[in-house]
């Protein structure tokens, strides 16, 4: 009876529970930004997610159907199977294991949260597209800043060592913000957002084209390797649905944005340079291993897989893969030094080693399912976050960083959470409610 009350209180012309899901939504997302120096704020958020979204369930009125949260129950059956491999942890292991077993429990937190939440309006999603683009234009200008102080001959010599612009959090997270950003600029774009006369129109369509520019200044390569496979796809796809002038567009747009940004963007050209010449090198990792980056990623990645060779059917266990990593490289890549020790830079292999072929089946199935089930992959923005964060896949452990895990889980679930109250079977579905 009191819990009814509350949920009836009115904060803003909307119900109590309502402001604080989404206040803890907009502050996930400012929490995204804010990782080197306030950690727990992203973890503050989620509890009170999952706690106003439980505290529904007592509200009687609530009825959850079953039926709609299949997209989110994989999820759950994720955080199980990582459960289930930590058991395997050996003697000495066990505070890594348990540190990684609390990382993954955002699998179960987010999963129970929106499952437990009412759907949302269309236009509330958007305006949570909306904060976020604004957040990655915001704090690129910190980057713009450090590039303007920054001497060319310095900034030049920073890059053809393997460095970077000063970002706000981790450049290889950030340059996924900054893509993803993009594609959400031109999804509000396209939605009609905003009105073509006025401010917040002109906002989103001129900071889509400087996000462009600024994803290829930055010249991060898990950045701009998902840029151009989605619109790499998208051209694909507009030419089999016989849109030959979007598709030619694209295309020509591609080329454009290589040859302009090699011939007049210097960070993206040394980027380019450093790269092949790190291909290069990485053809013999005994003298490259430790000074440059391709080299030492091949390298954990090679140790992954030995260790998947070892334990091919259940693997090695969450707990166990730290240490064990670390012996492997002392066994055959003893000229590696401590400090350029790396975990496996791909999901995948990290997935094989950690919990066999079993478990890895069962992570592709679940992982994935929620994509093409009822044919999810309509919706745009799910399918472009899935891209993002699959092609992050091939080139780090994505899922086993707390800014990964988050940013992937969160802009999947939020997406799966519009599905839940807005069918695409249905015409216009995705046309705003205002």
């Amino acid at each position: 009876m009191i819990l009814n009350r509350i949920a009836e209180k009115q904060i803003f012309k909307q119900p109590l529970p309502e402001f604080l899901a989404k206040s803890a939504i907009y502050i996930i997302l400012s929490g995204l930004f804010c990782v080197n120096f306030f950690r727990s704020l992203l973890s503050i958020a989620i509890i009170i997610l999952v706690v106003n979204s439980l505290l529904q369930v007592f509200n009687l009125r609530e009825k959850i159907n079953i039926t709609k949260q299949q997209n989110f129950l994989p999820f759950i059956a994720l955080f199980i199977l990582f459960a289930w491999s930590t058991i395997m942890t050996d003697e000495g292991n066990w505070e890594f294991a348990f540190n990684q077993l609390m990382l993954k429990t955002q699998y179960l937190a987010f999963a129970i949260a929106f499952i437990l939440l009412p759907p949302f309006p269309p236009r509330t999603y958007q305006n949570f597209f909306f904060f976020f683009f604004l957040l990655v234009l915001g704090t690129t200008f910190f980057t713009v800043y450090h590039f303007l102080i920054f001497d060319k001959g310095d900034l030049l010599d920073h890059y053809a060592r393997s460095k970077i612009l000063f970002t706000v959090i981790d450049h290889a997270r950030y340059s996924l913000f900054v893509c993803l950003a993009i594609f959400l600029g031109i999804y509000l774009v396209v939605k009609k957002y905003a009105e073509k006369t006025s401010f917040i129109f002109w906002l989103i369509f001129a900071g889509t084209i400087f996000l462009i520019f600024f994803l290829h200044l930055l010249a991060v390569r898990s950045g701009l390797l998902a840029f151009y496979a989605i619109f790499i796809l998208l051209a694909i796809y507009f030419l089999i649905s016989k849109h030959y002038k979007a598709s030619t567009f694209i295309i020509v747009m591609i080329i454009f944005s290589i040859i302009f940004s090699y011939k007049y963007i210097d960070t993206f050209r040394m980027r380019y340079s450093y790269t092949m010449h790190d291909l290069k090198m990485s053809e013999n990792l005994t003298e490259s291993g430790n000074d440059y980056s391709i080299s030492r990623r091949i390298i954990a990645n090679k140790v992954a897989f030995a260790i998947f060779r070892e334990h091919p059917v259940f693997g090695i266990g969450e707990g166990n893969i730290q240490s064990e990593i670390h012996k492997k490289y002392r066994q055959s890549y003893p000229f590696i030094l401590t400090e350029n020790t790396l975990e496996p830079h791909n999901q995948f292999l990290r997935q094989l080693a950690t919990m066999g072929l079993t478990g890895f089946i069962i992570f592709i199935v679940c992982f994935y399912y929620p994509l093409f089930y009822k044919k999810n992959y309509k919706h745009i923005p799910l399918l472009v976050i899935y891209i993002i964060v699959s092609l992050s896949f091939l080139v780090e452990d994505t899922l086993d960083i707390q800014l990964g895990l988050s940013f992937c889980l969160f802009f999947i679930m939020i997406n799966l959470h519009y599905l839940k109250g807005n069918s695409l079977s249905t015409p216009d579905a995705e046309k705003d409610h205002h």
